[in-house]
């Protein structure tokens, strides 16, 4: 392997490759604990909480069997702890020549941007220990998911060790981390691409509105990582207010053998990252031609990577090519700032082992009146279901006070769970539920609405009768909101969906199949001839313009002037129809088969403005996105799922 200053610096070769899972493939197990029946001979210093138990908090379970290590297993840490769990030494000195693939299984939920959890290594038995992975905050791990550091043949000695540090501050206090089934692996891998930009750039370039720029720092972080040179954004200082800029790399070759020779790439990058938690937000992007890019890494933001921190990610196979480009960005919002993105020492490595994606997950946490052990976490994990996923789902605890927990699909049991996880999907879904009953107070939900990930959208949409009951509210944009009495919402995660409505001059029958806070007003603006919309609730009501549109209700909206609405933004809505006896002037968001359903009549009718005249559904066939008047005969009403 080619050697470089940087290489001489005893943690140049960490390589984080964030939440995947080792293949036994060409690698040699050198370590395995479980700690199922014994608590491994780690040992605990610090001011800290960490103990060997039974688990009976965060996760609810241990990753394999009963025990792990964590933070206080049956609740939460302490204020102002800082401790260390560290292993017993480990001989790793007959395996100089490949990488040594640390893994453990852990979850982390604490106080976003205060209280952290990483990972450290030490050669010498414990006498100086650097950190081999980033320090991770607030909902990091929210179901039991793997990390893997790659380390170089330099921490092939007889004393090797790794220990889980956790610290937090003097307010707030959550699950905490929690540490099981740790693995060592040796694994052969070579060095495809490396640049330390000591003599040059490397053939870097910048784009958009940025502060980015290469040479010697003169602020924070001071000392580059292999000196002299580094990309940071703003060399001298900190970086600006609304920002959002790249520093993208030339083309790199990153083509392997189809057959022999190293099977996964890892891209790894040091990085000094100080950021306004929850608003400046840091990335790393990959592409294969220069036009699209997937985000690999992030978005991440506060207090990422204080001191120089190796970071990596595992790549898809479909970046094995002789064109990928990488590029690290930045965008920041209109207030704050802090000492930014800094760069050093980039690299591309195959390791002769398939590191396939693990457990993947997005996370998110909804405190409950503000208390830290009421606390409901839902999200996407990779492999889970809609049933109940043992290790991953969490049965929610009865209370005296309100009550409020997600309601499972269908007839499941445990039905009422303080943790749901599903697997993913173009629109995830979740039902909360929320009970206040006679004397109790109302309860006031809030979330980290800077948990949402950039280009996706997070609504939480009040449900009447199975039917969106008012608009929704933005949870990236929102942090709480106070509920007064019992109701039941649905949360949906998902990309936002984009159409227009065309509309005719004179009066229209227009809904929306989308979830969305858009008003008629907004949508339409000066085409509308009318301050007020009306819609049917058994008899016409009116709604003004400027209040948001209800999704898959219909509305009468008379228009000056024929055109195309504005674009509507929102969550298509999950197409459940709860229809009342007689008739219902809706907007469904797929199509329904009138003659499928035999509450309904077989005849529906929608307006054709331009005629003037009312239309039949063509062969009883509702189409999504079109507003009908439907008629239920009978005096029940009916579900159209």
């Amino acid at each position: 392997m080619p050697q470089t200053t940087s290489d001489q610096r005893l943690s140049i070769r960490v390589l984080l490759a964030f939440a995947f899972l080792l293949a036994s493939v060409h690698a040699d197990r050198v370590y395995t604990e479980s700690f199922d029946i014994a608590d491994g001979g780690y040992a605990v210093t610090g001011t800290t909480s960490w103990a060997w138990e039974d688990i009976a908090s965060g996760p609810g379970v241990a990753h394999s069997g009963t025990k792990a290590w964590a933070t206080n297993p049956g609740g939460d840490y302490d204020n102002e702890e800082n401790g260390y769990l560290s292993s017993p030494e480990i001989d790793l000195s007959a395996y100089t020549g490949k990488a040594l693939v640390v893994t453990w299984w852990e979850y982390l939920a604490s106080e976003s941007g205060q209280d952290s959890g990483w990972a450290e290594a030490t050669t010498d038995g414990g006498a100086t220990w650097a950190p081999v992975s980033p320090e991770r905050s607030g909902n990091a791990s929210l179901v039991w998911t793997q990390r893997t550091v790659v380390l170089d043949d330099a921490y092939a000695t007889p004393d090797f060790r790794v220990r889980f540090r956790f610290r937090s501050d003097m307010s707030h206090t959550d699950a905490g981390f929690y540490v099981d089934d740790v693995a060592i692996d040796a694994v052969a891998f070579v060095q495809l691409y490396h640049q330390d930009f000591d003599t040059g750039n490397g053939g870097y370039s910048v784009g958009g509105t940025t502060s980015w720029a290469w040479g010697q720092p003169a602020g924070i972080p001071g000392v580059p990582h292999s000196p002299p040179n580094v990309w940071a954004t703003n060399l001298s200082g900190f970086y600006a207010v609304d920002e959002d800029g790249y520093v993208v790399s030339p083309v790199i070759d990153a083509s392997m053998p189809a057959t022999g020779g190293p099977h996964t790439l890892v891209l790894s990058w040091w990085q000094h990252l100080q950021t306004e938690g929850g608003a400046d937000m840091a990335s790393v992007q990959t592409s294969v031609d220069g036009v699209s890019w997937q985000t690999v890494y992030g978005d991440v933001s506060g207090a990422v990577s204080p001191s120089w921190t190796r970071q990596s990610v595992v790549l898809d196979s479909a970046y094995a090519v002789d064109t990928l480009r990488v590029r690290f960005r930045l965008r920041t919002d209109g207030s704050l700032n802090n000492t930014g993105f800094a760069l050093d020492d980039v690299e591309l490595s195959g390791l002769d082992a398939e590191l396939s994606a693990g457990v993947r997950q997005t996370a998110f946490a909804m405190k409950v009146n503000g208390a830290e052990p009421t606390t409901l976490r839902f999200g996407i994990v990779e492999g889970a279901s809609d049933a109940f996923d043992t290790g991953v789902d969490i049965r929610a605890v009865a209370t005296t006070g309100a009550r409020v927990y997600f309601d499972a699909p269908g007839n499941q049991t445990p039905d009422q769970l303080s943790a749901d996880f599903r697997g993913s999907a173009s629109v995830t879904r979740w039902r909360l539920l929320v009970e206040v009953g006679a004397g109790r107070s109302a309860v006031t939900l809030s979330w980290d609405a800077a948990a949402v990930e950039a280009g996706k959208l997070l609504y939480l949409q009040p449900l009447g009768s199975e039917s969106p009951g008012g608009p929704p509210l933005d949870m990236s944009t929102a942090g709480q909101t106070t509920v007064v009495e019992s109701a039941t919402f649905e949360i949906a995660y998902a990309e936002p969906k984009h159409a227009t409505v065309t509309c005719a001059a004179g009066w229209n029958m227009v809904g929306l199949d989308t979830m969305t806070l858009q008003t008629a007003g907004s949508l339409f603006g000066t085409q509308l001839a009318s301050p007020i919309a009306w819609y049917w609730d058994g008899v016409y009501k009116q709604a003004p313009i400027d209040s948001p549109l209800y999704a898959e209700r219909g509305y009468w909206l008379l228009f000056g002037q024929a055109g195309q609405s504005n674009t509507v933004t929102g969550i298509p809505t999950d197409g459940t129809l709860r229809l009342q006896s007689g008739w219902n002037m809706v907007t469904p968001a797929h199509s329904v088969d009138l003659t499928l359903h035999p509450g309904l009549a077989d005849t529906a009718w929608t307006w054709e403005p331009v005629t003037g005249a009312y239309v039949a559904a063509a062969e009883s066939v509702l189409q999504p996105g079109t507003t009908y008047w439907v008629l239920v005969p009978g005096a029940t009403p009916v579900l159209v799922p």
